[in-house]
């Protein structure tokens, strides 16, 4: 009660980035760290604001390929800040975000062509 979280839909340019980074991680992780990092990730990388106030730089402006490192490093400063909060808080940030997906794609599917704008 009280806490209003405001997630954005990631690019596909930005889900390849994350993917970058996870494969700079990857080397002497575990399968179950790599899957909980690359969730967090997600969910820092798509977390607009917990309750009005803003976790970090707005990525959105991130679109073009010189732009990658500018990406990563304010999702490495957002994932500090989240590394910082009780982990059942982001436990269940990773969980609304991936409801959040659902959700999206659920309205997107209705009808992909129209709502994408490639009519």
């Amino acid at each position: 009660k009280g806490f209003k979280v405001v997630f954005r839909t990631l690019s596909t340019q930005h889900g390849l980035w994350l993917e970058i980074m996870l494969t700079n991680i990857s080397r002497g992780s575990s399968e179950q760290y790599l899957r909980h990092w690359y969730s967090l990730s997600q969910t820092a990388a798509s977390l607009q604001s917990i309750n009005g106030k803003s976790i970090g730089t707005d990525l959105s402006s991130f679109i073009t390929e010189d732009h990658r490192d500018d990406f990563i490093a304010a999702v490495k400063k957002r994932m500090e800040y989240l590394g910082r909060m009780p982990s059942i808080i982001t436990d269940d940030l990773i969980v609304n975000y991936t409801w959040f997906c659902g959700r999206v794609r659920k309205l997107l599917s209705e009808d992909l062509v129209e709502k994408v704008g490639n009519s």
